[in-house]
């Protein structure tokens, strides 16, 4: 699965997630990983909003919504409805997150 990727260890990243920028930081091989941000529009019952989210959790919510069927912005909406607290944007990664938790606690 695409989002099983973003468990892959550092040194393997360059080959998978092309996107990301990495630099060496010169010290015991470890390296430092640059990802920009892009904000997106997305519209939300009926409301346009934007979300700033990394390349990796864009790719990962889409995946997602396919999966379940469903449009794009009827997930957001869920996750906008049922988030504690914060920022819609962080409210997407951390789903993204657990939902990859999930997936990958059952493999």
């Amino acid at each position: 699965m695409a989002l099983l990727k973003a468990l892959t260890p550092v040194s393997s990243y360059s080959s998978v997630v092309p996107n990301l920028l990495y630099q060496n930081t010169g010290g015991f091989g470890e390296a430092l990983m640059k990802s920009s941000v892009v904000k997106r529009s997305i519209v939300i019952d009926g409301h346009k909003t934007s979300v700033s989210l990394e390349d990796a959790f864009w790719s990962g919510l889409k995946e997602i919504a396919e999966a379940q069927q469903a449009p794009l912005s009827m997930v957001v909406g869920e996750i906008d409805q049922t988030r504690q607290q914060g920022n819609l944007s962080s409210a997407i990664r951390l789903f993204v997150l657990d939902h990859v938790r999930t997936h990958f606690r059952r493999d």
